[in-house]
């Protein structure tokens, strides 16, 4: 893939998320993730937000280096949690406000 534009919507397309889900995620607007997929916008200051939302580093959705394409792993490369594609993808299609949900009773449940 020769271009951000490109990266950005291939990474969050193989998430599962939808534009206003990655924004939600990254911090930003539906809008700017519109610009950036659609090549109309090269903004960087929102690239490391996104890159750690679509868990690819931002080296690769910036410049395409590393051939890092996005997997289903997490940072951590050895998590439990990340390493079960079917456990990883039922999680990504999960809204925002049921993974909110689960966390806070994770949370709840380890004290």
């Amino acid at each position: 893939m020769n271009k951000m534009a490109n990266r950005i919507k291939y990474a969050r397309e193989q998430a599962g998320l939808s534009q206003r889900q990655l924004a939600s995620l990254a911090g930003l607007t539906q809008q700017m993730i519109s610009k950036l997929e659609k090549g109309r916008s090269r903004s960087t200051s929102g690239i490391i937000s996104i890159a750690q939302a679509l868990q690819v580093s931002p080296e690769w959705l910036w410049l395409g280096s590393e051939n890092n394409t996005p997997t289903a792993q997490c940072p951590h490369h050895d998590c439990p949690f990340c390493s079960d594609k079917s456990l990883f993808a039922n999680w990504n299609a999960l809204t925002e406000r049921q993974k909110l949900r689960f966390r806070k009773e994770i949370m709840c449940a380890s004290n």
